[in-house]
């Protein structure tokens, strides 16, 4: 079953720096803010797909660049995170798509980076081993716990 989108995340949309990170489960949360940042928004969408034929044409009306990527590890967005020279604390970060890649980056940005939490906005979508079902029973477990 598909649905969506879901609420959004972002409401407030700065002229500043993004940095987004989706998988095909998220794409349409970041096609979305690709068009609602300012046109002198800078920064970086970094779409995560399983092979080239699933790379979609994104519009962008400011200047953040888009990239498809094809690899796939747990601490995927981490390490693009890592490796993103313009990372400061006034980056807008958004990430959606596998637990894992996400809790790994939520650790790298708060933990290591120490970003504020105002920016950041992070959230897993799926669980790989799980279906969306036992993935939403657990995830109100630690919600509740």
């Amino acid at each position: 079953m598909l649905a969506g989108p879901g609420p959004r995340k972002i409401y407030d949309f700065p002229q500043t720096d993004y940095l987004m990170f989706c998988d095909l489960t998220s794409i349409n949360a970041v096609r979305a803010y690709l068009n609602l940042v300012p046109e002198s928004a800078t920064g970086k969408a970094i779409i995560f797909v399983p092979t080239l034929e699933d790379i979609q044409k994104l519009p962008t009306r400011s200047r953040i660049s888009i990239e498809f990527i094809t690899e796939d590890s747990d601490d995927l967005y981490a390490k693009h995170a890592m490796n993103y020279t313009e990372l400061s604390s006034k980056t807008i970060v958004f990430a959606g798509g596998e637990h894992h890649k996400v809790m790994a980056l939520r650790n790298f940005l708060f933990k290591e980076k120490e970003l504020p939490q105002d920016n950041v906005f992070i959230s897993s979508y799926w669980k790989r081993g799980m279906n969306d079902e036992e993935f939403r029973k657990e995830k109100k477990a630690n919600r509740s716990s």
